[in-house]
């Protein structure tokens, strides 16, 4: 009788037919107390091809077991899964190439029907193909915005060392294709043409616009000058618009680009400033590049007004001489976003791994800078270093003259005279021609990439752009009300070279040029007016630059200039030819690339002697093409004469907004 409800109570239990004494389950059932837990069945020899043993499923099994037993016997008959039942794989997949896998009773549920009549998974739509143009890298791209491809703005860490985020190591700022210029969210240019047809299939345009792309931005910004907010407060508010069309059909491309600005800080206070100040911040309407160029094959020709770069540096480029500079706000816009377009015709060639590029540029330019008089104008400064006036000093003749003047005026002599200087204006008198015979420039380069190196070799022949300083004679100075500063433009040669290298996770920079016979000013301040006196000289400039990305989100680059004469050391030249500089920029975005925080420094001299200044600005997206910035800068003269000197009250907080369409 004990024996029988033994029995009876393990039938209650679903005690296996084929389990072992004492309640064991047979070796070959799968089911453990925790079904998730199930092992998968173990193959055996009755088949080379079955997952699972050749004997019968039990017939009665409890609900919780697992469907591990189903034979394997007919590869085309599966069970109905019981809704209790989850299917365990066998642990190798045994099957000859003709049975079909077991199905997931899951993936059957996601892709029934919606109730509401819609189909769970959408169908996948076909994506547009754009076929590329024949030319498949223009290469020679440089500036931020040197959408013809020649230019090397300086951060690319694919490997050519210019582009700032040239992924394919041959183009132009963020723009793979070539045609962009850093953030060119309107989708210009070959390579972007698929993210055109997304949004504006090109069988919706007329047929005469499908190869052409319009696009600009506008952009207003107001500053407040910090040290003189009782006399004269507003330092800018510059409105400007830009417009520009791009062109590309097989081997031809094109751009033509314009910019217009007026600045109302300037046109309503004439009176505060002479009329050069005027005519140079007030407004413009400029033609900034126009260029056409064919490209067959790994050759390409460009003609037209042309924005091109040289060189590896963010901020600092003793090589980048090919752009003249926008310098009328000295330290508020970086380096890329200062060269201006000039005529020329390039020829290049990117066989292989080598880019080999020849410029001519028949007009000279010397860029824009403030006038003597204009709001960072040194005139007053250099005339206020002259020491007392002796009138023998200014009026030529018998030396009976001068000693008549100075009984007659004495000690008021000095006063006299820095009243007479009061009402003079200066303005800069550039001695060349825009075109002539001899404006023309000519550049040469090669770059080759080999063992993640990218190095390069210049040579040019061109002309001195910063020019150097002319006075007048004593008398003129004085007799003449309106003078007219000359600025003498020399010859002279450079040879360099340059390039990128990735160390570990760090990006290494560095340009050398050598200027050969090179003009420069040295000045005598022991007259009045000061008498500034032209040199020449080797002089080897070094430039030596680091990046790094190590913290997420922020970049942060160190560059540091030293120039060394070759031969004669000069040490008389009116501003520093040979010191060190020093430049740092750090970068932070946030807030889902929404928020950008940036600071950047530069020191003239190793200990600052020569000036400084810091500036910092945060950028928000408004939206998709708006930007709104806020931000400052601080200048430091220096306790001798550098590039800031008489900026003494400039310090500025400014707000700026610019929409990209």
């Amino acid at each position: 009788m004990t024996l029988t409800l033994l029995a009876l109570a393990g039938l209650a239990w679903g005690q296996d037919p084929w389990g072992g004494a004492g309640g064991e389950e047979a070796p070959w059932d799968p089911a453990p107390e925790t079904p998730a837990q199930a092992p998968a069945p173990a193959p055996t020899a009755d088949s080379p091809w079955d997952a699972a043993p050749a004997r019968p499923a039990p017939v009665e099994a409890s609900p919780w077991k697992l469907a591990s037993a189903v034979s394997w016997e007919s590869p085309w008959m599966k069970p109905a899964p019981s809704p209790w039942m989850l299917p365990v794989p066998p642990p190798l997949d045994l099957a000859p190439w003709w049975r079909m896998p077991e199905p997931d009773p899951w993936a059957v549920a996601t892709r029934e029907p919606d109730p509401w009549g819609a189909p769970a998974a959408p169908a996948p739509q076909p994506v547009p193909v754009v076929e590329p143009a024949p030319v498949v890298d223009d290469g020679w791209g440089d500036a931020g915005s040197d959408d013809a491809g020649w230019g090397e703005a300086s951060s690319d860490e694919a490997g050519w060392g210019e582009a700032s985020a040239d992924a394919a190591g041959w183009g132009d700022s963020d723009d793979d294709a070539g045609w962009g210029d850093g953030d060119d969210a309107a989708g210009f240019g070959d390579g972007s043409e698929t993210a055109q047809a997304s949004s504006t299939p090109k069988k919706q345009l007329p047929v005469w616009m499908r190869d052409f792309a319009i696009g600009g931005a506008v952009e207003t910004r107001e500053s407040l000058w910090v040290e003189r907010l009782k006399e004269m407060p507003l330092a800018s508010a510059r409105q400007s618009l830009d417009l520009e069309l791009r062109y590309s059909k097989g081997i031809f491309r094109g751009r033509v680009a314009g910019h217009g600005e007026v600045d109302f800080a300037y046109l309503p206070a004439r009176e505060w400033w002479t009329p050069d100040t005027t005519q140079t911040y007030g407004h413009q309407v400029l033609l900034r590049e126009a260029w056409v160029s064919v490209s067959p094959s790994i050759v390409e020709l460009a003609v037209g007004r042309q924005t091109v770069a040289w060189g590896d540096g963010l901020l600092l480029s003793p090589l980048d001489l090919v752009a003249p500079k926008d310098q009328r706000e000295p330290g508020l816009a970086e380096l890329e976003d200062l060269r201006l377009p000039v005529t020329m015709l390039r020829l290049g060639a990117y066989p292989g791994n080598h880019r080999f590029e020849f410029l001519w540029v028949p007009e000279f330019h010397p860029g824009f800078r403030s006038p003597p008089e204009g709001p960072y104008g040194y005139a007053e400064d250099l005339i206020a270093q002259a020491p007392d006036l002796d009138p023998s000093d200014v009026y030529d003749g018998p030396d009976f003259l001068g000693n008549i003047m100075d009984q007659l005026y004495g000690e008021e002599f000095d006063q006299m005279v820095a009243e007479l200087l009061a009402e003079k204006t200066y303005a800069w008198d550039d001695r060349k021609r825009a075109f002539g015979p001899k404006s023309h420039q000519f550049y040469w380069r090669w770059r080759v990439r080999a063992n993640g190196v990218d190095a390069g070799v210049y040579v040019a022949n061109v002309l001195d752009r910063q020019g150097t300083i002319g006075f007048p004679d004593a008398q003129t100075f004085i007799d003449v009300p309106d003078l007219q500063l000359p600025l003498n433009h020399y010859r002279y040669s450079i040879v360099g070279h340059s390039g990128t290298a990735s160390i570990g996770k760090f990006l290494v920079r560095w340009e050398q040029s050598f200027d050969l016979h090179k003009p420069f000013n040295t000045a005598d301040f022991d007259t009045q007016p000061p008498q500034f006196y032209v040199r020449r000289g080797d002089l080897m400039t070094t430039m030596i630059g680091v990046g790094s990305s190590h913290i997420p989100n922020t970049q942060i680059d160190i560059e540091a200039m030293k120039g060394v004469w070759l031969k004669e050391t000069f040490s008389e030249t009116f501003l520093p030819q040979d010191a060190i500089t020093w430049a740092a920029r750090g970068s932070w975005t946030g807030m889902r690339e929404k928020l950008r925080l940036s600071a950047t420094s530069l020191v003239f001299g190793a200990d600052g002697r020569y000036g400084g200044l810091v500036r910092g600005d945060a950028s928000y997206a408004l939206r998709d093409g708006l930007w709104a910035t806020v931000g400052g800068i601080h200048y430091a003269p220096g306790r001798e004469n550098g590039p800031l000197l008489g900026f003494d009250t400039h310090d500025q907080l400014f707000v700026q907004s610019r929409f990209s369409f």
